[in-house]
């Protein structure tokens, strides 16, 4: 059985959180962090991953529909290293929120993700374009290694 979306939110060897809720880390010179831009319906699994996307060293910014997706992918698209965009929403779907996204800018990668669809098939193909797909339930160590192929590495300075 997959694990459980909160399962990454505990280490494996103790039941002490993986994350830090302590605002001085992370800000060695207050210089702004790469965005990704987190979109899903499912308020648990979103901030899940904005979790993992901001212990990654990354800044999360999240959506929870395809509109809203859209409207932040246009505003803060010049500081968006990659987006993990749900296929399966209400609304417009992470298809379509992606076909709008590449009109608008195609050089941000899309990782698209999925409980329900498992990738590419012939009766419904993923849209050409897209950077990965990660099917669900994902583990931090997934979005970590995807982030760290597509986006812009961090300054270290």
């Amino acid at each position: 059985m997959p694990a459980s979306p909160l399962s990454c939110l505990q280490s494996s060897n103790s039941s002490t959180p993986i994350f830090s809720s302590d605002p001085k880390q992370g800000s060695k010179k207050n210089k702004r962090k790469p965005m990704v831009l987190v979109v899903d319906d499912n308020p648990l699994v979103q901030n899940v991953t904005a979790k993992i996307v901001e212990r990654v060293g990354y800044s999360p910014i999240t959506a929870g529909d395809g509109e809203t997706a859209l409207y932040l992918f246009k505003r803060h698209q010049e500081e968006l290293i990659a987006v993990i965009l749900d296929i399966v929403m209400p609304g417009i779907d992470g298809k379509e929120t992606f076909r709008r996204m590449e009109a608008i800018n195609p050089a941000i990668p899309v990782i698209l993700t999925s409980g329900f669809f498992s990738g590419q098939t012939d009766s419904d193909p993923l849209p050409l374009g897209i950077a990965a797909f990660m099917p669900k339930p994902f583990t931090p160590s997934m979005v970590e290694q995807l982030l760290k192929k597509l986006g812009r590495p961090l300054d270290t300075e």
